[in-house]
């Protein structure tokens, strides 16, 4: 989603956002021990569902319903802010497009 609104620069983003992830998400420390500031930015982000998920499935738990409705939502967000990132976007014309439209074709 970020490459799409911010082009190459985007990838700083993911970067940044993966490595939240990972911190944040409860799969390399458990949520419990974690600062209040990593638990409130894990609910903003789709791996700490995933995680919570997982171990439901393997280690039982509550039931998957909250983790994938959460999930669906994040992704159902990305989609649009993609969409319309890609819809505002202005459109490069290639060679061939631009030639064929100057009449050279």
């Amino acid at each position: 989603m970020f490459l799409l609104l911010f082009g190459m620069g985007g990838m700083l983003f993911n970067i940044l956002l993966l490595s939240a992830q990972l911190a944040s998400s409860g799969a390399m420390v458990l949520r419990e021990l974690l600062p209040e500031f990593y638990i409130h930015l894990g609910r903003a982000l789709p791996a700490t569902y995933a995680v919570q998920g997982l171990m439901d499935v393997l280690f039982g738990g509550g039931g998957l319903g909250e983790a994938v409705g959460t999930m669906l939502i994040i992704a159902a967000a990305a989609i649009a802010v993609g969409a319309l990132a890609v819809a505002l976007k202005p459109q490069r014309l290639t060679r061939a497009a631009a030639s064929a439209a100057h009449g050279r074709g």
